[in-house]
């Protein structure tokens, strides 16, 4: 069946009209060619909301923000010291050189990386107090930490202080002068003490109250005596007086009384254990045998307090 449909009829002109008609049919359309604008609902073509093409908002290929694969060869760390050369290591071939390295002096190489090797040709003197506080009576800790029990004319006990000094940053040492001298005012650094005592430094030992006391004790590079309390425990002790000095240090002694001096020409010889060592290490060591044994006393490992200061010229 066919439906046949005026859709409209205008006037354009006087005596004149166009006629525009549209066919429907469910198996023929036909039409007249000119456009249907009677109905502005009727979309044309495609749908306008329809996206055209590939959407807008797909990413491309290759993102502008993706990160290279390879590394930055400067954030390597190819010595394993810690630091690549984007944290300032100057020579990452070098594991001992580095933003934190210890300067050794006058080598010509700059470890630390700040520009310049350190040199003892310019130096900034200052000043440190090694004090070593008095030990009490009975302060021998018989049967522990290292030491024996009690035994009447052998070394079995011993008590030990350290002071130690380290140098700044971006400094080293390269001289030292110990402020116990005979020359000043003709006084000697006097302290009691009993049994025996001796003076390290950087574990040699620079003078001793008895002698035969370092007789066990090994020579160590710069032939001195490396103190050592394994080798000496057990040994005799020797009450007679017979004072032993390496350094040029002078120990004059009289009954369970220690005069000091340590003469600062004979300690310059010595510079090359602290300069080797980056530091320096005083430590005064007292020994007892027999506080246990009855003599009443009770002074073993006892000492008087030793107070000195030591002048340290630094490269800087």
């Amino acid at each position: 069946m066919r439906i046949l449909s005026i859709a409209f009829l205008m006037a354009c002109a006087p005596g004149s009209a166009v006629t525009a008609e549209k066919v429907l049919d469910d198996d023929v359309a036909v039409d007249s060619g000119v456009e249907d604008t009677a109905n502005p609902t009727e979309p044309s073509g495609e749908p306008s909301d329809e996206p055209s093409g590939e959407p807008s908002t797909e990413p491309s290929s290759e993102p502008a923000t993706e990160p290279s694969s390879e590394p930055d060869p400067l954030d390597v760390d190819n010595d394993g010291d810690g630091f690549s050369e984007n944290d300032g290591d100057c020579n990452d071939a070098d594991a001992l050189i580095n933003p934190e390295a210890q300067e050794t002096v006058d080598d010509g190489i700059d470890q630390d990386c700040n520009g310049a090797d350190l040199s003892c040709d310019t130096t900034v003197e200052t000043e440190w107090v090694v004090d070593f506080p008095a030990t009490g009576t009975g302060s021998c800790d018989w049967g522990n930490a290292g030491n024996l029990a009690a035994n009447d004319g052998v070394l079995s006990a011993r008590r030990a202080q350290e002071a130690r000094y380290v140098p700044p940053s971006n400094s080293a040492i390269c001289a030292i002068r110990p402020a116990i001298q005979s020359n000043q005012g003709g006084v000697f650094t006097t302290f009691d003490f009993d049994d025996a005592v001796l003076m390290v430094y950087n574990d040699y030992v620079l003078f001793s109250t008895n002698d035969e006391l370092i007789d066990p004790l090994q020579d160590g590079n710069w032939n001195g005596k490396l103190y050592d309390w394994d080798l000496m425990k057990g040994e005799a002790t020797i009450y007679q007086p017979f004072p032993w000095e390496w350094g040029n240090s002078i120990a004059t002694v009289a009954p369970g009384v220690f005069n000091v001096s340590m003469q600062n020409g004979k300690m310059n010889n010595l510079h090359d254990i602290s300069i080797a060592n980056g530091e320096i290490r005083f430590m005064l060591v007292t020994f007892g045998d027999n506080d246990n044994d009855g003599d009443g006393d009770g002074a073993d490992c006892y000492h008087d307090g030793l107070s000195f200061s030591v002048e340290i010229d630094l490269a800087q």
